[in-house]
């Protein structure tokens, strides 16, 4: 009978044991973090992106309006943007582009090019044209280092191109 007793209570510590396992694994689980969003709702929000010569960014009812674009117009974040290495991040843009017709200046290798650079590295590097309603695009990455990266907007297009939004979230 003693014997039977032991059994029970060391089953019951092993269930207990393997309850109290089970719930510290579950809060392991990370959630998603924000590191940058911008929706572009005042002109203040332009003071941390550069500008270069050869167009305007200028805030247009709650959105970034690349506008008397004359050459390839840059337009970059001022300050780089802290991230880990060894986590991925998903970058998010809400974008609308007009697509350059035959005819128009060739301005830069697209419309609208996305670069997303860690030093001499390009992470992301995609091309947009032919969105002439917002549509929003998602790009996962993975940092090769733990510097911070820069955002780069080049525009190439005459006939306008938008920005509503922009996320990076910490995977």
């Amino acid at each position: 009978m003693k014997t039977f007793l032991k059994f029970l209570m060391l089953a019951g510590l092993f269930l207990l044991f393997q309850d109290c396992k089970k719930s510290s694994s579950n809060d392991q689980t990370t959630t998603p973090v924000t590191i940058f969003s911008t929706d572009f709702t005042t002109t203040a929000d332009l003071n941390i992106w550069t500008q270069s010569t050869g167009g305007t960014a200028v805030i247009d009812s709650g959105a970034v309006k690349f506008t008397n674009i004359t050459e390839c117009f840059s337009f970059e974040t001022s300050t780089a943007i802290p991230i880990v290495f060894g986590k991925s991040y998903t970058f998010t843009i809400t974008v609308k582009v007009n697509e350059s017709h035959p005819g128009d200046p060739a301005l830069c290798a697209g419309d609208f090019l996305l670069y997303i650079k860690q030093g001499t590295e390009y992470l992301v590097s995609e091309s947009f044209g032919g969105h002439p309603e917002f549509s929003q695009q998602s790009f996962i990455f993975t940092p090769v280092k733990s510097n911070p990266i820069l955002l780069q907007f080049l525009t190439g297009t005459t006939r306008g191109a938008w920005i509503d939004h922009i996320d990076i979230v910490q995977n």
